[in-house]
């Protein structure tokens, strides 16, 4: 069934079309197959008396209504740009599927609090073949959704997909630690562990949360592009025997398919303006026709066969790379500033290195004993890659 309806949807959307497709597949056998199961538990809970099975039938009902928020983000970051959002509603999809993680939070918070009521005052929970049956084949109904989001995550790489893909796993476990409480009060008349099944659950639930929470972050807050996106940035703009160097490419994701970088490109100080603008606009229509990404690329003119400007870089990088061999630099120019000499340049070094202030100091101090003849310009950065 799964491979039907996933056949059905690829036939009848492609690109971004297809991305809110696979929402609203995802939503709309979402919501059906939660309020059914909703319903089923809450009768089980109410006939067996077990707070298990009460609060996984609640945590249905919700996630029925987050299924109601997935298909709204997927439609809602489609909206074609606007004044107030010249960069497209894309992120909303990652908002959408924050709220999935808030609900996740949600259930393991009120799942703890009602197990721990169940430890301290332990009650009867009755038994029937036919509650084992009907929570069984919510296993399966959860499994099947699972699977069904895990599929449609791989097909569109939608974080929100992710995220409900991950909460019908942890349906599945809460369900089946249900089940291992009823069975165990039957045979071994152990009524605490209902309480005690539930607050485990709860816990996983709960760190399962955080996991899709932090794929959701990681976005918003600014994620790092692959090394494998910004490789090939950099040789894309290397390809050219006019290009001298890279650096400084920022990717900014403003939601899938919308994505925008810049890069700084160093070309020789001797071209002409004409020429550097038609190299550098056809290196940008090859980025986004390849890549996609809308990428500004700015140019930084580098005095090349100076003898003088060749002696300098010769000495900076013996005694950059001696200070550390991790770090590199960028922007190196030797320039004559109200009669003063003067050697600027850009140091990049690990991230793992904070006090950028130190670094500069004493790089300053050692280029300056090496030249004193020439003042020291130097920026201390870390890479945005």
């Amino acid at each position: 069934m799964t491979s039907l309806l996933i056949r059905q949807l690829k036939k009848r959307r492609e690109g971004d079309s297809l991305r809110e497709g696979c929402a609203v597949l995802s939503g709309i056998s979402g919501i059906i197959c939660n309020l059914i199961l909703s319903a089923a538990k809450f009768t089980v809970g109410l006939l067996s008396g077990s707070v298990s099975i009460t609060t996984d039938g609640f945590n249905n009902f919700s996630d029925a209504a987050v299924n109601i928020v997935t298909i709204a983000g997927a439609k809602l970051s489609r909206k074609p740009v606007d004044r107030e959002h010249p960069f497209g509603h894309g992120r909303i999809e990652y908002i959408a599927a924050l709220i999935v993680a808030f609900s996740i939070f949600t259930v393991s918070f009120e799942l703890l609090r009602e197990s721990v009521g169940k430890i301290i005052s332990p009650e009867a929970l009755s038994f029937s073949p036919f509650y084992v049956v009907i929570l069984s084949l919510a296993i399966c109904v959860k499994l099947w959704m699972a699977l069904l989001n895990h599929r449609l995550y791989k097909l569109s790489g939608s974080v929100g997909l992710k995220a409900v893909r991950q909460d019908s796993v942890n349906d599945c476990v809460a369900t089946s630690a249900t089940i291992a409480a009823l069975l165990s009060a039957r045979l071994f008349g152990i009524m605490w562990l209902d309480g005690v099944i539930g607050a485990l659950v709860a816990v996983f639930v709960f760190f399962s949360g955080i996991g899709i929470l932090r794929d959701i972050l990681d976005p918003l807050l600014g994620q790092a592009p692959s090394r494998e996106t910004t490789c090939r940035i950099e040789e894309l703009i290397l390809n050219n025997e006019n290009i001298l160097g890279v650096h400084d490419i920022i990717v900014h994701n403003y939601g899938v398919n919308n994505v925008l970088a810049s890069a700084h490109a160093e070309v020789p100080s001797t071209l002409d303006l004409v020429t550097v603008h038609t190299l550098v606009d056809g290196i940008e229509h090859k980025i986004k026709n390849e890549l996609n990404i809308n990428i500004t690329i700015h140019i930084d003119p580098v005095v090349v066969h100076d003898a003088e400007t060749l002696k300098y870089k010769t000495i900076a990088s013996k005694i950059i790379f001696g200070y550390n061999r991790e770090y590199s630099f960028h922007d190196f120019r030797v320039s004559d500033e109200n009669g003063k000499k003067v050697m600027s340049l850009d140091i990049v070094i690990p991230f793992e290195e904070k006090d950028t202030e130190r670094v500069r100091s004493e790089l300053i101090s050692l280029l300056q004993n090496a030249c004193p003849e020439v003042e020291c310009d130097v920026t201390v950065e870390h890479s945005f890659t």
